[in-house]
């Protein structure tokens, strides 16, 4: 039976957490490495001391950071967790996910009362997807291009990859920077998200490398042109998910790659990361989709034409599904959203990832 009392608790937890990452506090901190007053902090920062002050004090007594003659100290194993993204503990970004995502929570009036009104924009989600999938990335880089046979090679080499469904670029961005020789291109149809995503690869110094498109990713008439197709959770939100599927399959060259990151629902989830999901399918309605499982995911890559290879899960519900393009061709398919042919078309601005 769960303990009200402890929920709220992890709720303030979550957004003490979460200002302490958005404002620099916890980096301070964590990049000092020694014990400041809420005023030394304040003054480092360039923020308001009082407010610092009460941070402190509900930082420290939700165990978020430690105090000591009046000083405060992150403790290197929350260091790691909460601003460290290449530690496996790490956490942090999740945190920050629902602390955003509970700003748009007004919107489940509509889910609950369709007759209520009309529905609004998620105005955090792209920044809330941005942090949520930092995650994805260092499990990807640090572990899933060594398990797939010949990826890494192949990314040395110079391959060619397609981010559908990139948010702001932060996995084409990364992808690039970690393997010189890789270009890529990203689509979202999220214009304003494609807009932030070419301002970082700007000032990342990757324009040269990395394109970003706004367009649906089912209208895209690209056949054989990459070595790897990446779905970071997108799949749960898609409008159509096999279109989505088929396309990346006619991108991709023979003998390409697919992978797919998701939150996968599983009968072997322990009790933790069951109840984790079943809120995250909640949250996926609100934007319109819903959970997969790994049997409907993997339906849907076999008639896209996909051979899947390798099933990783990263812990927490989230899976790395590897799949291989078949050498047998997919039927040919017209998604209801094509209207051009060409990499470069616009799609309708909608809210979303």
């Amino acid at each position: 039976m769960m303990d009200p009392w402890e929920s709220v608790v992890g709720f303030a937890t979550i957004w003490t957490a979460h200002l302490g990452r958005r404002y620099g506090v916890l980096k301070v901190l964590g990049e000092l490495r020694r014990p400041l007053s809420s005023s030394e902090l304040a003054k480092t920062t360039g923020l308001n001391p009082e407010t610092v002050r009460l941070w402190c004090e509900a930082a420290s007594k939700l165990g978020l950071i430690g105090k000591r003659g009046g000083r405060y100290y992150l403790p290197s194993r929350i260091r790691s967790m909460l601003l460290d993204e290449r530690d496996p503990r790490y956490v942090g970004g999740a945190l920050s996910y629902l602390a955003l995502r509970s700003l748009d929570f007004h919107l489940f009036d509509v889910l609950f009362r369709p007759e209520s009104g009309t529905k609004g924009k998620a105005r955090h989600l792209s920044e809330a997807f941005r942090e949520a999938t930092k995650w994805d990335h260092l499990v990807f880089f640090e572990h899933v291009v060594h398990d797939v046979r010949g990826l890494e090679r192949r990314l040395d080499d110079g391959a060619r990859a397609l981010d559908l469904g990139c948010g702001t670029g932060g996995w084409a961005m990364e992808l690039c920077s970690r393997y010189p020789n890789v270009t890529a291109v990203g689509v979202d149809l999220d214009e304003g998200a494609i807009a932030e995503a070419r301002r970082r690869a700007k000032e990342a110094g990757l324009s040269g490398r990395v394109r970003f498109v706004a367009a649906y990713g089912e209208s895209l008439g690209l056949k054989d042109e990459f070595d790897l197709v990446y779905l970071g959770e997108v799949l749960c939100v898609a409008e159509d998910r096999l279109g989505l599927l088929m396309s990346a399959h006619r991108a991709l060259k023979p003998g390409g790659h697919v992978i797919v990151a998701e939150g996968l629902s599983d009968r072997t989830d322990s009790l933790r990361h069951d109840r984790l999901l079943k809120f995250l399918a909640l949250d996926y309605a609100l934007q319109g989709g819903s959970m997969l499982s790994k049997r409907e995911l993997s339906s849907l890559l076999k008639r896209a034409g996909f051979r899947i290879e390798k099933l990783i899960h990263s812990g927490g519900g989230l899976w790395f599904v590897v799949a291989k393009k078949a050498r047998v061709a997919v039927e040919d398919f017209r998604s209801p959203h094509a209207n051009s042919d060409e990499l470069t078309a616009k799609a309708p601005r909608v809210a979303g990832r």
